[in-house]
Protein backbone atom coordinates (compact mmCIF):
# COMPACT_ATOMS: atom_id res chain seq x y z
CA UNK A 1 0.00 0.00 0.00
CA UNK A 2 3.21 2.29 0.71
CA UNK A 3 4.18 2.26 -2.94
CA UNK A 4 1.20 1.55 -4.94
CA UNK A 5 1.28 4.92 -7.36
CA UNK A 6 -2.76 5.71 -6.56
CA UNK A 7 -5.51 3.66 -3.52
CA UNK A 8 -8.78 4.09 -4.09
CA UNK A 9 -11.25 3.75 -0.98
CA UNK A 10 -14.19 3.46 -0.64
CA UNK A 11 -15.84 4.13 2.71
CA UNK A 12 -20.06 4.04 3.37
CA UNK A 13 -22.29 6.07 6.10
CA UNK A 14 -24.24 2.87 6.73
CA UNK A 15 -26.08 4.86 9.08
CA UNK A 16 -27.92 6.34 5.95
CA UNK A 17 -27.65 3.23 4.01
CA UNK A 18 -29.50 1.50 6.98
CA UNK A 19 -32.80 4.29 6.93
CA UNK A 20 -32.68 3.50 2.86
CA UNK A 21 -32.43 0.05 2.79
CA UNK A 22 -32.70 -1.22 6.83
CA UNK A 23 -30.28 -1.46 9.29
CA UNK A 24 -30.04 -5.35 9.50
CA UNK A 25 -28.60 -5.16 5.69
CA UNK A 26 -26.80 -1.97 5.57
CA UNK A 27 -23.29 -3.00 5.70
CA UNK A 28 -23.90 -6.51 3.46
CA UNK A 29 -25.85 -3.63 1.17
CA UNK A 30 -22.48 -1.55 1.54
CA UNK A 31 -20.06 -4.08 0.49
CA UNK A 32 -22.53 -5.30 -2.12
CA UNK A 33 -22.37 -2.01 -4.16
CA UNK A 34 -18.63 -1.13 -2.96
CA UNK A 35 -17.67 -4.99 -4.93
CA UNK A 36 -19.62 -4.10 -7.84
CA UNK A 37 -17.98 -0.60 -8.27
CA UNK A 38 -14.17 -2.56 -7.36
CA UNK A 39 -14.80 -5.31 -10.06
CA UNK A 40 -15.89 -2.43 -12.76
CA UNK A 41 -12.42 -0.50 -11.77
CA UNK A 42 -10.21 -3.66 -11.58
CA UNK A 43 -11.40 -4.45 -15.10
CA UNK A 44 -11.01 -0.70 -16.36
CA UNK A 45 -7.58 -0.55 -15.13
CA UNK A 46 -6.35 -4.24 -17.01
CA UNK A 47 -8.18 -2.29 -20.62
CA UNK A 48 -5.75 0.49 -19.55
CA UNK A 49 -2.68 -1.76 -19.42
CA UNK A 50 -2.87 -1.07 -15.41
CA UNK A 51 -2.76 -3.33 -12.57
CA UNK A 52 -4.69 -3.32 -9.35
CA UNK A 53 -5.42 -5.07 -6.44
CA UNK A 54 -8.36 -5.06 -4.39
CA UNK A 55 -6.90 -5.02 -0.53
CA UNK A 56 -8.91 -6.09 3.14
CA UNK A 57 -7.41 -6.22 6.52
CA UNK A 58 -5.89 -2.96 6.66
CA UNK A 59 -6.63 -0.53 9.40
CA UNK A 60 -9.78 0.58 8.42
CA UNK A 61 -9.67 3.45 11.56
CA UNK A 62 -6.13 4.82 10.76
CA UNK A 63 -7.23 4.75 7.00
CA UNK A 64 -10.56 6.50 8.02
CA UNK A 65 -8.43 8.94 10.18
CA UNK A 66 -5.09 9.64 7.47
CA UNK A 67 -8.24 11.20 5.09
CA UNK A 68 -9.99 13.08 7.82
CA UNK A 69 -13.36 11.62 7.02
CA UNK A 70 -16.14 11.94 9.35
CA UNK A 71 -16.58 9.59 11.55
CA UNK A 72 -19.82 8.39 10.50
CA UNK A 73 -18.04 7.37 7.09
CA UNK A 74 -16.56 3.50 7.56
CA UNK A 75 -14.02 2.20 5.65
CA UNK A 76 -14.60 -1.05 3.42
CA UNK A 77 -12.39 -1.60 0.93
CA UNK A 78 -9.20 -0.51 -1.23
CA UNK A 79 -8.13 -0.88 -4.18
CA UNK A 80 -4.14 -0.14 -5.71
CA UNK A 81 -3.56 0.89 -9.15
CA UNK A 82 -0.41 0.93 -10.77
CA UNK A 83 1.38 0.25 -14.12
CA UNK A 84 2.74 -3.20 -15.00
CA UNK A 85 6.57 -4.21 -13.23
Amino acid sequence: MRTAPALILYAADLEATGKKFGSSIARSWAEIEVGHSAQNVLLEEQALGLVGVGMTGFDAEKARSALKLPKKEEVIYLVSAGKKG
